[in-house]
């Protein structure tokens, strides 16, 4: 006895398929596909579902097709699961990043303030002229050396300099102008 094709009404010559032809079950499959990509899974689902099949073949070929939506389904909310939480490390390596930098940035200015601040007494002291310092700018050369008075390196790009003579200043408060040859630590 030859069956017809629930779907398309062809007649199905191979008996074991019982109610779905080749093509229809490959239109299925197509369809099927197409949801489980667009990660439309309980569409997926209910047209698998809603195929009325009878045969032991075309029911476990049914239930194939339903695991392989739960399957996907569960390795997409994985993925996802996945990307959030990489998502969130990244966030969060960056803000630490950004906080760090923000802290050496303050930590920075508190040493050039107090280098400035040294300076100043060091010359008012010793009854230099204060001229003020200034930042280093793109246009000046970038000069890295040590303190004569306390060997503490020193860098054009992170300190400041002197006005009068040019030196960096060290947060010991030392720069060119209260330079001694003959008391300079060597």
């Amino acid at each position: 006895m030859q069956e017809k094709c629930v779907k398309c009404g062809e007649i199905i010559d191979d008996v074991d398929l019982k109610t779905i032809c080749f093509k229809c079950r490959k239109r299925f499959s197509d369809e099927f596909e197409k949801l489980i990509s667009l990660e439309r899974f309980e569409e997926a689902r209910n047209l698998i579902s809603s195929l009325i099949l009878s045969g032991h073949r075309n029911e476990r070929w049914k239930q194939r097709m339903l695991g392989d939506v739960q399957q996907k389904h569960e390795d997409s909310v994985w993925r996802k699961e996945e990307e959030i939480r990489l998502k969130k490390e990244e966030e969060t390596r960056e803000r630490e990043r950004l906080i760090k930098l923000a802290m050496e940035k303050q930590e920075q200015e508190k040493k050039r303030q107090g280098a400035e601040t040294k300076h100043r007494e060091s010359l008012v002291s010793s009854g230099i002229s204060y001229l003020g310092v200034s930042i280093v700018t793109e246009k000046r050369t970038h000069r890295i050396t040590h303190c004569y008075n306390c060997m503490a390196g020193l860098d054009n790009a992170i300190d400041v300099e002197c006005n009068a003579c040019g030196w960096i200043i060290c947060a010991c408060g030392a720069c060119g102008c209260l330079y001694d040859e003959r008391k300079a630590v060597v």
